[in-house]
């Protein structure tokens, strides 16, 4: 088991959206849940994505279906357990050890590791792979940025130095992000342009960026074989259609089931929740000249909206509010809230003197994919705001082409789910323009990464209360994104297969092993 220990919990956000972590598959073996037995031949599984694959490079990309395809064929030194958001088990790694102050981590890899050509699997690839990770910029470069010292004592062993101490690092070792490429990849920024070998599970057969493709198994992964030999994916952006599909039996598995669906599935498929560790946001676009470059209109909209009313509409009713930067099950140092309960009378006052004082519009937009969901959020906001003048124009936007209006700040509002891990290296990360362009609002703020490095490195609950409360301080005269709540969602799969594939808590696909 890996060995590390264990500071306040920390966890993971997982996504819907853009993903820097989140949805990513991992193989793992596991003692079933008292579900019917899996059929004898798993020889296809059928997917659905929501979006197409833009990258199966680890460090680079960054959307949902990216890091689905990243978990499954670049393998980590280590991976989630079954059912936990922060318990690791070695997956390339023999063992993980922490050093007495949490500042180094030892890692030992497994004897005779490989990549899926046969060619060996070393600590230089190791090393190479997190350095690239760390020196890259991108939405994943946070998950590596504590890193400041990486070395390889010997073929099997690596060093891994860390700017402060963290005792959850294995947790971070377990990201997609993290994935182990070759050496050769640092070297050759056109490395997965060309025939690339894999260290995880699966490996691609056919084109991972078409409307369809398959991933079949890795025999040289050195991890629990896992107990599909291989997974047909086909994009399909529209859920309602992968629900049909779903149940006329075209498709086993769908990673997102509307609430309200889930119990009209009927014969040989069902539901199966999960609780979510993603935060859904309202995202202003506070690019300099919009409407929402004005702190206090986004702080107006963060006071006037009800955010159970809005939470329940996505979600149903078992769902945890969320008011400030923290996610809703964050183990974190009190307080927690900024936007505590709703204030209609405190963002009036809010409104004087800005652009909305006697009535302004704008247009939201959401995934046109996430329409039973986002949709509904949409118009319930929509509801809201529109007494105090605010007036909304509902637009849904296809995947593609909303993040491409994301990154391009071509956007007034955006309703999105969003996942990052709740770490030291990266819960402000969420708020580092150069890494996430604050959840591609376009942001930046001096006092915000100071604030989270005084509370990660508190030490007394006295200390961590105060650097908590400055963090939260800054995160209200700042305001860059809304929060309204944790994600409560459903996934749909194929009776026979439950014990066989399934959501994580951190919303990672576990494939059990044979």
């Amino acid at each position: 088991m890996v060995k590390i220990r264990k500071s306040r919990s920390t966890v993971l956000w997982g996504a819907s959206i853009l993903a820097t972590a989140s949805l990513a598959l991992t193989a793992c073996s596991g003692e079933g849940t008292g579900a019917s037995p899996a059929p004898a031949d798993l020889t296809e599984v059928h997917v659905d994505l929501t979006t197409a694959v833009t990258s199966i490079d680890p460090a680079t990309g960054p959307y949902l279906s990216d890091s689905v395809i990243v978990g499954l064929t670049s393998g980590r030194l280590v991976q989630f357990v079954r059912g936990s958001a922060t318990e690791t088990e070695p997956v390339l790694a023999e063992s993980v050890t922490a050093s007495s102050d949490a500042t180094t981590y030892t890692v030992v890899l497994k004897p005779d590791l490989t990549f899926s050509d046969g060619s060996p699997l070393t600590s230089e690839d190791v090393v190479a792979s997190l350095t690239r990770l760390r020196d890259i910029p991108g939405p994943n470069q946070s998950y590596a940025e504590m890193i400041v010292d990486l070395a390889a004592p010997d073929t099997t062993t690596v060093t891994i130095g860390l700017s402060m101490p963290f005792a959850g690092f294995d947790q971070m070792l377990a990201v997609p992000a993290m994935g182990i490429v070759p050496a050769a990849a640092a070297t050759n920024e056109d490395y997965f342009q060309g025939e690339p070998v894999f260290s995880g599970p699966y490996v691609p057969e056919g084109n991972v960026k078409g409307s369809s493709f398959s991933l079949v198994r890795n025999e040289t992964f050195a991890g629990a074989v896992p107990s599909i030999d291989k997974l047909d994916f086909s994009v399909v952006a529209d859920t309602p259609t992968s629900v049909k599909r779903l149940q006329s039996g075209d498709v086993d598995f769908i990673p997102a089931l509307p609430h309200e669906v889930s119990a009209q599935l009927s014969g040989d498929v069902t539901a199966q929740q999960v609780d979510g560790l993603a935060s859904l946001f309202i995202v202003p676009n506070n690019r300099p000249g919009g409407l929402f470059e004005d702190v206090r209109i986004r702080q107006a909209i963060a006071w006037a909206i009800d955010r159970e009313a809005l939470a329940t509409s996505a979600f149903g009713p078992d769902v945890i509010l969320q008011s400030g930067p923290y996610p809703a099950v964050a183990d974190y140092p009190v307080p927690v809230k900024v936007y505590a309960e709703q204030d209609v009378a405190q963002a009036e006052k809010l409104l004087e003197g800005t652009a909305c004082e006697s009535g302004c519009s704008f247009t939201v937009s959401y995934f046109a994919s996430a329409s039973d969901e986002a949709g509904r959020v949409a118009a319930v906001l929509q509801q809201q705001l529109e007494p105090l003048g605010l007036n909304m124009n509902i637009q849904p936007v296809e995947d593609q082409q909303f993040i491409q209006n994301s990154v391009d700040g071509a956007f007034d509002l955006n309703i999105v789910t969003f996942s990052k891990f709740n770490a030291p290296s990266s819960a402000k990360g969420n708020f580092d323009p150069a890494a996430t362009m604050c959840i591609f609002a376009g942001c930046e703020n001096e006092q915000i990464a100071p604030a989270f490095n005084d509370l990660f490195g508190a030490q007394t609950p006295q200390d961590q209360e105060a650097a908590s409360a400055q963090v939260l301080r800054v995160f209200e005269e700042w305001t860059p994104i809304i929060p309204v709540s944790g994600v409560t969602g459903s996934y749909g799969v194929r009776s026979n297969l439950v014990d066989v594939i399934g959501l994580q808590p951190n919303s990672e696909l576990w494939i059990a092993g044979q």
